[in-house]
């Protein structure tokens, strides 16, 4: 009802007409920039090595880069379920080019070549591999080639180039497909030093804006995902700013996201809402397009992300920029109805929920990948290590079960409850996922001015520099099965600065030593500082104390719990409780609250082994009074045949609230007013 009311309200605040000084004003007031000290700054991915389980899944996801599975409609018009043929049915897409006629009848319309030669363009970068690199200029030159004189670079032919010469950009996810190839051209000429890849780039961008009246302008007809990083990346690499007025002030898309410009952009984030729905959790996607009021999360984390780039790229000086992302982490921690899953995700048939329900299509990849990436440009804007309790709970369960651990292939969603499957070989999420496994790096080491920072505790190994001197970090941990993290800190000379570390909401202790003496640490947003002058061979110990704990169940999972340790959520797999085949809902079992207890990791042969606890159990129906009758096996969510998550207790006392959803007055946080132009209605 609250939320209803909420709506209700947004809904009769006349926008129309007003004019930027007439805009009903933000109460709370959301516009407020950088929290923290400015220069907080992502470690170069080139300059860290990860190791461990990141680094296996990395490795997986590269040998597998060029590896695409058919779509859905693939899958039914073709019958093939298997790995297409890269050259024959992804690549010649772009050299031979389908008839308009038949975009709707191919089954690849939509290629994600561009996300997956970003991947393989960063990859080649870091690891010098002569394969990859010769593979990716093969591919670069074969775009360059299939490109026309007039700018025009898609995958389908152009029946009357001179009189109508971007009618076909529209069409499909063409523009969409584009601009992330282009993203990567001007990744490769930044990386490579490739002249003819930003020509190219910048040719093609010409050509956007040249054509883009005649863009349609229903909400809806084309998606512009991609043109935007596209245009930033543009932007910098030529420094001319027509890119960056262009993105900044036209009002893009208008599916299920109000069609506004990136300086205007303000919207209620509200949960989907249609009869279908509330019955979530049945149909898979049919809930996609049946919804009347949605909120596709992939275009509004992607969004969100761009603001802050603009806020950054005009010089730091419109806080208004600030004011959707202050707004979105309020509802995300909303402890009455938070909008993302105790496994770090969000959505569900690709739009916004926040009923808590696990069946289903819960999670779109593109989404939780890119509300990860935002949380990191947050981490640089506020200089919060918070924001890494959110990244580590994300990529420990959703991000590594949305990959099988043996064949490489993507999930394009990871439900709670049900059985997980891979039948939606969708090439957007595949492809992000290959970014974002790319570029891990990214998101474990930070710098600020005069100090260094550990938000992500993995094997690794971090060269950067404080103050001009080199400072080597080297990270030993089996974090998330350990809580233990020793820090090798190792300055080229000895030399006086800040190291900061997250200290996760999860852990209601923590014990840090360098050298093997406790020091007392100064709290920081998310963590704490030691600041000292640091000399070779210093080393830094952090315990975080890792103990099982129930986290109770909201909404749909009200009266249930959930297992987890430190980040890691766990779940009942099929492979692990052969003894549970004749019982339908898992649900109804009750479990023992008090005798989970670790099970002895199992030896390493090169793959994957989940974290397993055991725990008792009654069966449904079994009273209480009477004896456990089960003993059950609880993986770690990543394992690939994870069943169930939520669960009864024998003591539901036993249970806490979940560290990430507890938000201080427990309101629902009204939504920020859009700046004085009108809000779209369809």
């Amino acid at each position: 009802m609250k939320r209803q009311l909420l709506y209700r309200f947004f809904a009769s605040i006349p926008l129309v007409g007003l004019c930027a000084e007439e805009a009903v004003p933000v109460k709370p007031n959301y516009d407020v920039g950088p929290k923290g000290n400015p220069g907080f700054e992502a470690a170069d991915i080139f300059h860290v090595d990860v190791d461990g389980e990141l680094a296996d899944r990395k490795a997986l996801m590269m040998r597998d880069l060029l590896v695409w599975y058919p779509t859905t409609a693939g899958v039914r018009q073709t019958g093939r379920s298997g790995p297409l043929d890269f050259d024959k049915e992804i690549l010649s897409l772009w050299t031979t080019r389908m008839r308009p006629e038949d975009v709707r009848s191919n089954p690849n319309t939509y290629t994600g070549l561009g996300k997956a030669l970003l991947a393989m363009i960063h990859y080649a970068k870091d690891s010098g591999n002569l394969r990859w690199t010769s593979e990716k200029n093969r591919i670069v030159e074969t775009i360059l080639q299939s490109q026309e004189s007039d700018g025009y670079l898609g995958n389908i032919q152009r029946p009357d180039p001179k009189n109508d010469p971007a009618g076909m950009v529209w069409r499909g996810w063409n523009l969409h497909d584009s601009s992330y190839l282009c993203l990567a051209l001007v990744e490769n000429h930044r990386l490579f030093g490739h002249e003819p890849s930003l020509e190219a780039a910048r040719r093609y961008g010409d050509f956007i804006m040249a054509y883009w009246d005649a863009a349609p302008k229903q909400p809806g007809q084309l998606s512009p995902i991609g043109i935007t990083d596209f245009f930033f990346a543009l932007q910098k690499a030529t420094g001319d700013g027509k890119y960056l007025d262009f993105i900044a002030g036209t009002p893009f898309d208008g599916r299920f996201i109000e069609m506004e410009s990136l300086r205007d952009w303000r919207q209620e984030l509200y949960p989907m809402r249609s009869k279908a729905d509330a019955d979530a959790g049945g149909n898979d996607d049919a809930y996609a397009t049946a919804v009347t009021r949605k909120v596709h999360s992939y275009r509004y984390f992607a969004r969100l992300i761009d603001q802050l780039k603009l806020y950054e790229a005009q010089g730091r000086k419109d806080s208004g920029l600030f004011a959707m992302s202050r707004y979105t982490l309020d509802k995300m921690a909303d402890s009455d109805a938070p909008g993302i899953f105790i496994s770090g995700a969000n959505t569900r048939s690709e739009g916004w929920v926040e009923d808590q329900c696990g069946k289903g299509t819960v999670g779109e990849g593109c989404a939780v990948v890119h509300m990860v990436w935002w949380l990191s440009k947050l981490i640089e804007e506020d200089g919060d290590l918070s924001y890494g309790d959110c990244i580590e709970r994300a990529i420990c369960n959703h991000l590594e079960a949305a990959q099988d651990p043996n064949s490489g292939q993507m999930r394009y969603d990871v439900c709670l409850s049900g059985e997980r499957n891979f039948r939606k070989g969708a090439h957007c999420c595949d492809g992000n996922h290959k970014r974002f496994w790319a570029d891990i790096e990214r998101l474990i080491y930070y710098t600020f001015p005069g100090g260094l920072a550990v938000s992500l505790y993995t094997p690794s190994t971090a060269k950067l520099e404080v103050d001009g001197i080199p400072v080597v970090l080297q990270q030993e941990t089996a974090y998330p099965s350990g809580g233990t993290v020793t820090l090798a800190v190792d300055p080229a000379k000895a030399v006086g600065f800040a190291l900061r570390l997250r200290i996760p909401r999860w852990t209601q202790s923590h014990v840090v030593a360098v050298n093997g003496n406790p020091v007392e640490a100064s709290p920081v947003p998310g963590g704490i500082e030691i600041t000292r002058e640091w000399k070779p061979g210093d080393s830094v110990t952090l315990d975080l104390p890792m103990e099982f704990r129930w986290i109770a169940g909201m909404e749909f999972y009200a009266g249930y719990a959930a297992l987890a340790c430190g980040p890691q959520v766990y779940c009942l797999a099929t492979s692990g409780n052969p003894g549970l085949s004749g019982i339908k809902n898992w649900s109804g079992i009750t479990v023992d609250s008090t005798s989970v207890g670790l099970l002895p990791p199992p030896l390493r042969d090169g793959v994957r082994q989940p974290i397993e606890a055991k725990a008792h159990a009654w069966s449904p129906g079994r009273p209480l009074t009477e004896a456990p009758d089960l003993d059950l096996v609880f993986s770690d969510f990543p394992v690939a045949d994870g069943f169930e998550t939520y669960f009864r207790l024998d003591n539901p006392e036993a249970a806490c609230g979940d560290e990430l959803f507890e938000q201080a007055d427990g309101k629902t946080p009204p939504a920020p007013v859009a700046r004085g132009i009108e809000r779209n209605k369809s």
